[in-house]
């Protein structure tokens, strides 16, 4: 499996480590084993734009990981990698909402940034998602919503980019 996975074989890598793991699941590699099974899916999802399914495998090995070797390096050093997909998913989610704003389908735009707010609160996209939350319901006179997202915003993310143009302290802003 190691093999594999430094020739580029990542699929068959992934498989191989799996199985490994799973079927010698005393063998102080098993922990490993998971480990680069996860770190074979995380390398075949190069981009947070392209589909997801590698890094939800990828989470879900690691994941899997931690609840079988809680105490293992291997899950030590996998929670590094959970940390950079969770930035991803938070990434792909946000950049779905904007795809979805700027083409004024506000509905499914509030839906995505939603998402990074509910599930992805402390990576850097959320405080973007809640500006971009809080425009949207500006565009659309949403005015109880966009007041609760400005008060939020304040609250949790003083410092976010862009918070003072679409949550004016007095007056009204453009979006």
């Amino acid at each position: 499996a190691e093999s594999e996975f430094q020739s580029g074989q990542l699929v068959e890598a992934a498989h191989d480590f799996r199985q490994a793991a799973d079927q010698y699941p005393s063998s102080p590699y098993a922990p490993l084993a998971l480990l680069r099974a996860g770190d074979a899916n995380l390398r075949m999802w190069r981009d947070p734009e392209l589909d997801p399914s590698h890094g939800q495998e990828a989470l879900a090995l690691y994941q899997d990981l931690a609840g079988r070797f809680p105490e293992s390096e291997a899950a030590g050093r996998a929670q590094l990698h959970v940390h950079e997909l969770r930035d991803w998913f938070a990434e792909k989610s946000y950049k779905n909402g904007l795809f979805y704003y700027k083409r004024g389908a506000y509905d499914s735009a509030i839906i995505y940034f939603k998402d990074v707010i509910a599930n992805y609160p402390e990576t850097p996209s959320a405080a973007d998602a809640l500006v971009r939350l809080a425009a949207t319901y500006r565009a659309i006179n949403y005015h109880d919503e966009l007041q609760e997202t400005c008060a939020h915003l304040r609250r949790f993310y003083p410092q976010a980019a862009g918070l003072d143009k679409v949550c004016p302290e007095t007056g009204a802003a453009t979006p």
